[in-house]
């Protein structure tokens, strides 16, 4: 079974899982920073060889598609930005630039054309866009639900389109009416358009190629200003000569701060949309395979014209000759002159003055402006390092800018040369066991609540190995010595024939231990022989699963055949192929035998790294 997947991402938690679907949330392998959406469709006759191609071709924030026997795995990135319901509260925008963004939405919509209405309708849906820099992106999201099995009227995703174009309208002071005259249109003939090609060229001919040239001049940027001092402006500018700075409103003005929803908050939006899926027709053709296809990052996404962007651009951005709109902010005016002979004394008094000003305005700069920008500067990634006996622990210690700032994340990567050992995303400190001689790199990146990241910090570290006991409990055994943990016990296994020791798949050592639990009524059991337990013991044992399906444990013990003990536990793994660690406390007397058994009916469990210690 082909899953490449698993050797690009890290899978840190299940987003969504369905009777269609399986949706991850993990990050790159190479790049811990960039969050991604493993989503797994199982195949049939709707998630077939068609709906392969249209995600391979239509998908603008896909990264990587493959497909086996019985799914289609899709990876696309996580966009981050404003969410489209949060713009739509922060901003006004003139009649032009609501223009162009309603454009910008109908060009982006025209990707999912190849798809039925019922995906359609889930890709145009609101809760998917993010604004970032004022430009509309698509989260791509698909989440699946019963729907899919009836039919989808393309008036439904009409009404949903007309609904997005309305909200851009209602953010101009004056609607436009090209795209109030255009709204109408869909709403009294909806059978007019049946793709959203057809629409997306009746909204250019209409809407954009009737509208005026956009005014580039500045007048709408100034007058947004508010009583943001130009004498300010003209202090900031002292503190980079050589720079023309973007300036608006929020850049100034203390209350306003960038609103970057987290990750989970967005998809939470998309997923609990009681309007996101409509009904729809089923696709028809069958299933084939193909071989797994990876895409490049630089995919096209309709991307807006050369003229278009420079509209953007000169609706955001003082022009290059800013010393006369400072100048005249500071009321500095030509001195008239009376007599040749007072003009020496009078441009001396001048530029005394000016200097003075200016020189006051830097000082204003530097102990209240200034400190609005730092906002915008990242954290700067560090840690301190701590030796120990068996261990060496990593403390994060980096630094955050601005009011109200904290580091919300963290994630650090252990690499062994070319090879990537560890990564965690464990915000405080980070503790380490090495095993072998070599040399280490780790490395730390750092976000902060202004969603800004660091740039990596890392240490080399040359190590020589001693006789160290790992860290069990934080299973950040970093080891490239073979040592089998799970030949300290003498280890039997049931009759059935559906456990074995797997070579290929172990978390540590050279083997596990691997229960086929989709047959023999979905259990299986595993016996230590010959141990000693007596009293207070803490059992634990490392566990992975095919899928997320709940596990029952049942711990039983026994001296000379009489039961002393009987403790069952439920453990649901968070994720799918991944290790997890299962402890359970007991208090018994004296025992020299411990069963246990699994039942997940449907699932294949593997089990490694199995101990047991006293504890008072």
């Amino acid at each position: 079974m082909s899953e490449q997947y698993k050797q690009l991402f890290n899978i840190l938690e299940v987003f969504e899982k369905n009777d269609y679907q399986k949706i991850l949330m993990g990050t790159k392998i190479d790049s811990a920073d960039d969050v991604v959406v493993i989503n797994i469709f199982n195949k049939n006759d709707i998630f077939n060889t068609e709906f392969f191609n249209n995600l391979k071709s239509s998908l603008t924030n896909l990264i990587h598609i493959e497909e086996n026997e019985n799914e289609i795995i899709s990876v696309t990135e996580y966009k981050e930005g404003t969410s489209f319901s949060n713009y739509l509260k922060e901003n006004t925008l003139s009649a032009e630039k609501a223009n162009l963004l309603a454009n910008e939405y109908i060009n982006k919509i025209n990707n999912y054309d190849s798809f039925n209405n019922y995906f359609k309708n889930i890709f145009i849906d609101e809760n998917q866009i993010i604004v970032k820099d004022d430009h509309l992106f698509f989260n791509e999201l698909i989440i699946i639900d019963d729907a899919i099995k009836s039919i989808t009227p393309f008036n439904k995703v009409t009404s949903k389109i007309t609904s997005v174009l309305n909200k851009i309208n209602k953010l101009t002071s004056n609607s436009s009416p090209r795209i109030t005259d255009f709204v109408d249109e869909l709403k009294n003939d909806s059978t007019k358009f049946l793709s959203f090609n057809s629409m997306r060229s009746a909204f250019e001919e209409n809407v954009i190629s009737k509208d005026a040239p956009i005014n580039n001049d500045n007048s709408e940027i100034l007058s947004n200003l508010g009583n943001a001092s130009l004498g300010a402006l003209a202090a900031k500018s002292l503190l980079d000569k050589e720079n023309t700075y973007e300036v608006n409103a929020e850049d100034l003005s203390e209350t306003s701060s960038p609103n970057t929803p987290e990750i989970n908050d967005n998809l939470e939006e998309i997923k609990n949309d009681p309007t996101q899926n409509s009904s729809d027709e089923k696709l028809l053709t069958n299933s084939n395979t193909e071989d797994d296809f990876d895409l490049d990052k630089s995919k096209n996404e309709n991307k807006l014209d050369n003229s278009t962007k420079e509209d953007y651009a000169n609706d955001n951005i003082i022009n290059n000759d800013s010393n006369e709109i400072e100048l005249d902010g500071l009321n500095i005016s030509n001195i008239n002159e009376d007599s040749t002979e007072e003009r020496p004394e009078k441009k001396k008094t001048s530029g005394i003055i000016l200097f003075a000003l200016l020189g006051l305005l830097l000082a204003v700069a530097i102990v209240f402006i200034l400190p609005l920008f730092k906002k915008d500067q990242p954290p700067v990634a560090s840690y301190e390092r701590t030796s120990y006996e068996d261990s060496i622990k990593f403390t994060n210690t980096s630094k955050v800018f601005g009011k109200n700032n904290k580091i919300v994340k963290a994630v650090w990567t252990v690499t062994k040369g070319k090879d990537v050992l560890y990564t965690s995303d464990k915000l405080d400190e980070l503790i380490l066991n090495f095993k072998s001689d070599g040399d280490y790199t780790v490395s730390l990146k750092v976000k902060d609540a202004n969603d800004l990241w660091s740039e990596a910090y890392e240490e080399n570290i040359a190590y020589k190995a001693t006789d160290m006991n790992p860290i069990n409990g934080d299973g950040t055994d970093i080891s490239a010595e073979v040592k089998e943990k799970l030949d300290k016990y003498s280890i039997t296994y049931d009759s059935s024939g559906n456990v074995i020791d797997d070579y290929e798949i172990f978390r540590s050592g050279n083997h596990s231990i691997k229960l086929d639990l989709t047959k023999n009524k979905g259990k299986s059991t595993i016996s230590l022989d010959n141990i000693s337990i007596d009293k207070n013991y803490i059992i634990s044992l490392w566990v992975m699963s095919d899928n997320t399906n709940e596990i029952g444990i049942d711990f039983k013990g026994y001296s000379d055949g009489v039961s002393k003990f009987s403790k069952s536990i439920s453990f649901t793994p968070k994720a799918e192929n991944v290790w997890e660690m299962v402890q359970v406390k007991v208090n018994t007397s004296k025992i020299n035998k411990l069963t246990i058994t699994f039942d997940s009916l449907g699932s294949t469990v593997w089990v490694d790294d199995i101990e047991m210690e006293t504890y008072k």
